[in-house]
């Protein structure tokens, strides 16, 4: 889930269902927004970069998911998740 800022329109993190279950798990019955329970920092990967940096990435982060960016234009395209990544080396010869 992407978070975007109420007064920006930008993003400002990538809530993931782990990121969820962790805040449930720390601060139960805690008054939590998205913001809080997720990671601000956002690992990126460029539009043409090679889906092997994309994996090298997620896992000296550990993280499932990176925010893909057009290198052009600086903009999110959207995310790519380590089953995107599996799925696509499954349909390789």
């Amino acid at each position: 889930m992407r978070l975007l800022s109420p007064r920006r329109g930008s993003l400002v993190g990538v809530q993931h269902h782990f990121d969820a279950g962790r805040a449930a798990a720390v601060v139960s019955g805690a008054d939590l927004n998205a913001a809080e329970a997720s990671r601000t920092e956002v690992i990126t990967v460029r539009a043409d970069q090679d889906l092997e940096d994309a994996a090298r990435l997620m896992v000296e982060n550990r993280v499932e998911h990176l925010l893909v960016i057009n290198p052009a234009s600086g903009h999110a395209e959207g995310i790519l998740s380590a089953l995107d990544i599996a799925a696509a080396f499954g349909r390789r010869p």
